[in-house]
């Protein structure tokens, strides 16, 4: 199956046409001028296909500024391939620690077990899974793994309430193919004699990364 490829622009305006009205995070948009239209048609179950090119921009730029302590998760990132994911590749997602609350990063599947400090937490969330939402879940990076940047309240709903074979979309950063039988894999090491090598076990991974989009 062929999974479209989308911009870093629209998965920033898309993430914010999906909080701007009845997210936790909806007043983080309050400042922004011609907010309130964008709300209306959100609430009027406008599709983010009919919004104008104006609109979209208008989002994205919204969208990094009210969630800027995210960003440094989608840095360098320039497009996403939209996936259904499992239950187990969401599962090693990692949490930020300002989503989870925790000195560190944690893993998703352990951020759901732990308790919630408030009702507008996602580990609160209790509404179960209906189906694959309109909004894909946003993957970002941070030293090579993949990290979860939004989507958490959808994300807990399809671990707690989904059958195991159901699906969930997702946004994961977009890894092109190489043309010319040529590979890309980042993190050589540089050794004593000042020629670089490529440790096995990084082989291995890149490859892994470059033929699934996970490890």
């Amino acid at each position: 199956m062929s999974f479209p490829v989308v911009p870093l622009v629209d998965v920033l305006a898309r993430w914010a046409y999906s909080e701007i009205s009845d997210g936790h995070a909806a007043k983080s948009y309050d400042p922004w001028p011609g907010i309130d239209g964008l709300r209306d048609k959100r609430r009027r179950g406008v599709p983010f296909s009919d919004l104008t090119s104006d609109d979209q921009r208008q989002l994205a730029a919204n969208c990094v500024d009210a969630r800027r302590g995210l960003m440094m998760h989608l840095y360098g990132i320039v497009s996403f391939q939209e996936q259904h994911l499992t239950k187990s590749q969401i599962a090693p997602f990692l949490v930020p620690e300002n989503v989870s609350g925790f000195p560190s990063m944690v893993r998703f599947d352990e951020f759901v077990e732990t308790p919630s400090p408030g009702p507008d937490d996602a580990r609160s969330e209790n509404r179960p899974y209906t189906g694959i939402p309109d909004d894909p879940l946003t993957i970002g990076r941070r030293a090579g793994d993949h990290v979860l940047v939004d989507g958490y309240h959808r994300a807990v709903s399809f671990w707690r309430t989904a059958p195991d074979d159901v699906l969930i979309v997702g946004y994961v950063p977009f890894v092109p193919t190489p043309r010319g039988g040529e590979w890309e894999i980042k993190g050589a090491i540089l050794g004593s004699d000042r020629t670089e090598y490529i440790p096995e076990g990084k082989r291995d991974r890149s490859c892994q990364i470059h033929r699934y989009g996970f490890t």
